[in-house]
Order: structure tokens, then sequence, then C-alpha cells
């Protein structure tokens, strides 16, 4: 018997609609609302939290200044609490182990070496949460377009050189971190992005926090084996793809020479306004109505601080469905949306099969410039079965939910 209907029904999103549209509704009048630069720079203020370090934007203008308190904001937006008068969490969670300054959702994030202590030892993270090439070349350039398609961003065969011509790569630290002059080694493809990049990427030359080493800021050498590159003494934490995420990384995090260590303990959002226009766009989309679908979309791409859709920026190249799946894509990144996004759509057999994930050549010993901004495949068997668009019914030799109803049947490929 056909147990689920193949047959497509268009009233399903008609239903979502009117759901998706109630939901967001009760959202508001519940005093809901996205997170917003003034309120991140007040907190900014309390902590004392400079303004980070974005590559090209050195010069201290009103626009340099905007888009940097932008960056902060998207860090703080999913690190402030209610407390911080963050009204864009819906429901979130906390998870015990972070609010003792540790656990994996910060120590996954981190590092390897974060400050050098006054004993000489080390003190760091696992660098193991490691973004791939497509995440990086999925985030939006400062224009609000992808890398390949805006014709305003480098071409692709200068992605990988340096954004700051004419420097060359500093000496390799040895004795202790490395210092700002790694910005040297800054690619093109890493300039002139939209804010939640510099939020949330950590790169190779870039600055990862203003005041976490010893409230000092601390800067990124994946090439330095000496530091946080590739170590073959610890080959099971080491940012392999040539990246690092900084999400759920509170700007307020602090590693000090003495061993203390303090940060505040995020909430990690279920549900938050942001997911609520994206639900409403993706069904304005699948409905034809392109007009609420940008709409929608464009609730999140002013505060991003990105140029807002029109009609003209849906083509054959990027239409209206690609818009509303790689706005997902950024916005949620790594909040646990884009598995069963994935799974949603039906594209996971094209978008998660064998030998699609490529990073930076991140698996080397301290590597040259040249060595290591050269795109790689992940050398993983990581691979899509379809068995995984169903979780099984839950079963073991002393528990067997299978029997538990009659009408019951096992998913196919368990």
């Amino acid at each position: 018997n056909e147990l689920v209907s193949s047959s497509y029904d268009r009233e399903k999103w008609t239903r979502a609609l009117t759901a998706c549209q109630e939901a967001l509704t009760a959202a508001k009048e519940a005093g809901y609302q996205l997170f917003d630069i003034e309120t991140a720079n007040k907190k900014a203020d309390r902590d004392g939290i400079a303004l980070p370090f974005i590559p090209g934007r050195e010069e201290d203008t009103e626009e340099n200044r905007e888009f940097k308190e932008r960056v902060r904001m998207f860090q703080y937006m999913v690190t402030a609490n209610e407390g911080d008068n963050n009204k864009e969490l819906i429901w979130a969670q906390r998870i015990e182990l972070d609010a003792q300054n540790g656990g994996e959702g910060t120590d996954c994030r981190l590092p390897n070496k974060v400050v050098k202590r006054s004993n000489g030892v080390y003190v760091g993270g696992w660098a193991a949460m490691a973004p791939t090439l497509y995440s990086v070349q999925h985030f939006y350039t400062e224009n609000g377009k992808l890398p390949a398609q805006d014709p305003n961003f480098y071409p692709e065969e200068e992605w990988y050189t340096r954004f700051y011509e004419g420097a060359q790569s500093p000496a390799l630290a040895t004795n202790n971190l490395d210092g700002e002059d790694v910005k040297n080694d800054i690619i093109k493809m890493h300039a002139k992005r939209e804010a939640r990049f510099y939020a949330w990427i950590v790169f190779d030359g870039t600055q990862y926090s203003s005041k976490i080493n010893n409230g000092n800021p601390l800067w990124i050498n994946l090439k330095n084996t000496n530091t946080n590159g590739y170590n073959t003494s610890n080959t099971r934490n080491c940012a392999g793809s040539g990246y690092l995420s900084k999400k759920f990384i509170d700007p307020n995090i602090y590693f000090g020479a003495d061993g203390t260590r303090q940060h505040t303990a995020p909430r990690r959002p279920l549900i938050r306004m942001a997911e609520l226009y994206l639900n409403l766009a993706e069904c304005y989309a699948a409905l034809d109505n392109e007009g609420e679908a940008l709409a929608n979309l464009n609730e999140i791409r002013r505060r991003a601080g990105i140029s807002e859709l029109t009609g003209s920026d849906v083509t054959g190249n990027m239409t209206l469905t690609d818009w509303v799946r790689n706005e997902r894509f950024i916005e949620l990144f790594e909040e646990g949306h884009r598995y069963y996004d994935l799974r949603r759509w039906a594209i996971a057999p094209q978008m998660l099969k064998a030998g699609m994930r490529y990073g930076l050549d991140g698996l080397r010993v301290n590597p040259s410039f040249e060595e290591f901004n050269k795109p790689t495949l992940v050398n993983q068997p990581f691979k899509w079965d379809d068995k995984l668009y169903l979780m099984p019914v839950w079963s073991r030799s002393d528990m067997d939910e299978l029997y538990s109803n009659p009408q019951l049947v096992q998913a196919p490929g368990y």
C-alpha cells in the first residue's frame, strides 16, 4: 500500500502560507522583532568590544564604521540573550555546558591556540567546525550577489590571489601567536563580501576576535603549524578545509594568561524572527507570487545591509527559488536547517553526493601561500544515501517499535 502520496498538491502550500502568516503575526504581537545595530551597539559598549577588522575597510569613514557595526551585530544576534534586549529569539535552548564557559558549542569553533598562559602552555579549542568552499562561495558579495554572478566582484581566476597586492607572507611565528601582519595573506575571495560572511566565517589572515587573547586580538594563520595550522601531532583537531566557523562565539569571549576564561553562554536558536520571513518567502515563491516572495526576502536583506531584490534579479541563472534557498542557506547558516531543507526540497542526492566537498589545502605542514590557497577535494567518504530521506522507526533487539503497531512498516533501506 502507498503510505505517502507521490502526487503534487499545491493546496499544501496554501495551508503552509496561512500558518506562516499566523506565526509571523503572533510573533510581532508578542513583541518579537529582528535584531538590529542599535541594540548590538549598546551591548558592545557595555562589553567594551571594539569594531572588527575587515579587509579593505581600514579607513575610518562613516560607511566603513556602519559596515563593521553590522558585522558585530550579526555576531551578537546569535549570542545576545533576552536580557540584552535580543527580541529575535522566539524559541531557543541553552546548553548547560556552554554556561560553564566550555562545551562543544564553543570549543569546537575555537582554533587550537588562543592564548599562551604565563606557564608557557597554550590554551585553545578543537578547530572542528570547518566550512567548505561551497559555503564560502555562497555567502554574497557586498553587492548582494553570489561571487560567481557579480560582475563587479573579482573574476574567478583572481579569487585565490592576494588582496593586498605586493605584500609578502610574514615569517612564521614560532614562540608566540601570529600578529597582524598575517593579513598580508588574505585572498581576494575574502574581500568585498557581505557582513554575515565576516561575522561567521574564519579565514586565513583574519582577526578572530578583538579581546579573546588576554585582552588582545587573535590573528589567524592557518598555514602556520606552530600556531593554528595543520599539525601532524594533532591531526584530529585541525581546520582541514582551510576555514573555521565562529557563529555562536560571543564577541566578548576572553582567555586570560592566568588561566581565566569568560564568555556569555548563548541560547541556540531553534526558531527566530528571520526564519519566519524566510518561510513566508518560500511559500509565496511556491505559489508563484514573486512580489510577496521578494518583499519577505528583502526584510532579511535590508538587515544584512545588501541591495534589495527586484523582479529584474530573477533570471535563468538565479531563479526566485534559487534566491529563496540561498538566502536560507546564509541567514540560517549552522542553525540546523540545511540538512532538512535539502531533504524537503528533494535535492539532497545532487547537493550531498560524493566528490562535492572542496576546501583549501589545509592539511599541509607550513604550506606556502600558493600551496594553501588551492581548491582541494575533501578526502572523506561522505555521500548521500536515499534512505536518509526518512528516519528509521526505532528498533533494537529488546524493544522493536515496529511491533507496537501491526500497521507499521520500517522505512526503506533500514
